[in-house]
């Protein structure tokens, strides 16, 4: 597998067509074909779906999937290229939940450069199980996630637990709401982790269906705006969310459990993922509603 051959597939999804890939590439388009074919043939399944007449490319399931290794491979690649132009420099390897990056790790970053100045960071968004997988296969020294999970190779840290909370637009309540007195129909749902599914599914039902069901966090607060909205959020997002714009924090009883987030440990640099740690015990230090583990 080599780098032309991924950069030729990511081109075709790009633009579409064999022929488009070409011209972007600066190749014939039996050149593009081939390389695509030696991919395929080392991989042992097909990445597009061929047939007479189609003029757009259309993936198999298995070329869908394989999207994202194809990005992550690539990017491996170029920093892998990149270390030569490193001088006494040292790389972590980072990927969080979305929810834990937009949140919190801006300041234990800076934290983490302040005790290493001679390091680089490469971070990447990630689920909990692409995190396990990333560090089993060795592709990040470290992830931060959610969702703890059993993996030979990877050990799980606990970080940090907190409270979830109520956050509603319009006036808060006098006293404490119970989850039966909101409607599901204006909740602004994001998945948090399997043990609040869990708690959502057992006071509003399986089936019912939140207005809006998101993976970003900056649409969360957007949507928040309306009247009426509301969402149940870790603390850490609570406290980050805009003041003054009718959003206030609510008593909630028999909420969700506490959301646990853990740091996902790889097998290398063992000295560099301590001290990012430690930057993250710092940071945690000044949010006396997350309790640290650490």
């Amino acid at each position: 597998m080599t780098q032309a051959e991924l950069e030729a597939f990511l081109a075709v999804v790009r633009c579409g067509t064999v022929s488009g890939a070409a011209q972007q590439l600066f190749i014939t388009q039996p050149a593009l074909s081939r390389r695509l074919g030696v991919l395929e043939e080392e991989l042992g399944y097909p990445l597009l779906q061929r047939g007479r007449g189609r003029r757009s490319v259309e993936l198999t399931a298995q070329g869908r999937a394989f999207v994202s290794v194809a990005e992550k491979w690539l990017t491996i690649w170029q920093e892998a290229k990149d270390l030569k132009k490193l001088n006494g420099t040292v790389t972590l390897r980072l990927e969080s939940i979305v929810s834990v990056s937009t949140y919190l790790l801006g300041p234990v970053l800076r934290r983490f450069l302040q005790l290493r100045p001679d390091a680089r960071v490469r971070y990447h968004t990630c689920t909990s199980r692409i995190g396990y997988d990333d560090v089993g296969l060795g592709l990040v020294d470290l992830a931060i996630i959610s969702d703890r999970m059993y993996h030979p190779r990877v050990k799980s840290l606990p970080v940090f637990r907190e409270p979830m909370v109520l956050v509603m637009n319009g006036p808060a309540p006098a006293g404490a709401m119970l989850p039966s007195a909101l409607d599901p129909v204006r909740e602004v749902r994001m998945p948090w982790y399997p043990e609040c599914d869990q708690w959502h599914d057992y006071w509003f039902g399986p089936d019912v269906q939140a207005t809006v069901l998101l993976d970003q966090m900056a649409w969360m607060e957007d949507l928040l705006l309306d009247k009426g909205a509301w969402a149940v959020v870790p603390a850490s997002v609570a406290r980050r969310l805009p003041q003054g714009q009718g959003i206030q924090r609510c008593k909630l009883e028999q909420g969700p459990p506490d959301r646990i987030i853990y740091a996902l440990l790889g097998q290398t640099q063992k000295p560099l993922m301590d001290e990012f740690l430690e930057a993250m015990r710092q940071g945690l230090a000044g949010q006396p509603e997350l309790e640290s583990y650490l």
